[in-house]
């Protein structure tokens, strides 16, 4: 006689992993489901945020994640004057990545590191407020604490660009460094998580084509008075290529010439040290 609890058994086996497969489909569609919607909530998110800044708008094309690294890219970025009256954005970017630094996390740190690929910053001389950007207050640091929601250790520009541009002068200037490449380092101002309490700053640029750009240093940011060491090189910029800059101020253009430029600052206890050192070499210049 076959014995009923023996052909049961089979069946329960079967039933078990039956319900585990729907468990682990629902799991995934689940988290499928949450993959698809979080980039535009996400996306709407980050224009809230953006058009809270103090006289200024923003957007946004596109919002990426890589959940297996702990990051999002916010892609697309442009922050605009909202009076509508400066044509170029206060601040873009094709990509800024925001992720968790693995490292620190391994040391029991939650910290953060910033990516941003060819950044650009234009800051627009005007007799008019509403025709000139160049101020940033709290609400930018409000926004930026908003948007990575842990303090920042590492900050990477990829090819960025930084403008200086009067557009009210004739000529129209716009004075430019273009091919930045900067990492700043230890912005938690921690020993533990950097060896030391100051932040390290690297930086190499292209000034206006042809000039050659470093800056490297330290600064404490915590410093209850300003604290820091920077070193500052130009080397061999075109001083022709000024010469919107000099016809709108000073009424001369520049046939031929190179200038460059050795300086150093540095700031502690609330006293500041420093120098500069001009060089021009070769220059003739019209009236």
């Amino acid at each position: 006689m076959t014995h009923p609890q023996l052909e049961s058994h089979p069946q329960r086996t079967r039933h078990r992993r039956h319900i585990w497969l729907i468990v682990a489909i629902t799991v995934f569609a689940a988290l499928l489901a949450i993959r698809i919607a979080l980039p535009a909530v996400l996306e709407r998110f980050v224009d809230r945020k953006l058009d809270e800044l103090d006289g200024y708008t923003g957007s946004v094309a596109d919002i990426d994640l890589s959940i297996w690294r702990g990051a999002y890219q916010i892609k697309g970025l442009r922050i605009d004057k909202d009076s509508g009256k400066v044509p170029v954005p206060f601040v873009s970017a094709d990509v800024i990545d925001l992720s968790v630094e693995w490292k620190a996390l391994l040391n029991g740190s939650i910290v953060a590191e910033i990516e941003l690929y060819s950044p650009k910053v234009n800051f627009v001389n005007a007799a008019k407020a509403e025709k000139s950007q160049s101020k940033v207050d709290e609400s930018w640091t409000d926004t930026l604490r908003d948007l990575v929601p842990f303090e920042i250790n590492r900050v990477v520009i990829h090819d960025g660009q930084v403008h200086y541009r009067d557009l009210e002068s004739k000529p129209r200037v716009d004075i430019f460094i273009q091919q930045l490449q900067a990492t700043a380092r230890n912005l938690t101002n921690s020993e533990k998580l950097g060896g030391t309490l100051y932040s390290t700053l690297e930086a190499s640029a292209v000034a206006m084509g042809s000039g050659k750009v470093h800056l490297s240093g330290r600064v404490d940011p915590y410093a209850e008075r300003p604290t820091f060491d920077l070193r500052f090189r130009l080397d061999g910029l075109k001083i022709k290529q000024l010469n919107e800059f000099l016809q709108a101020y000073a009424n001369v253009d520049a046939e031929k010439g190179t200038f460059s430029m050795d300086a150093e600052f540095s700031a502690s206890q609330g006293r500041f040290r420093g120098y500069a050192k001009p060089f021009v070499k070769d220059l003739q210049v019209l009236q």
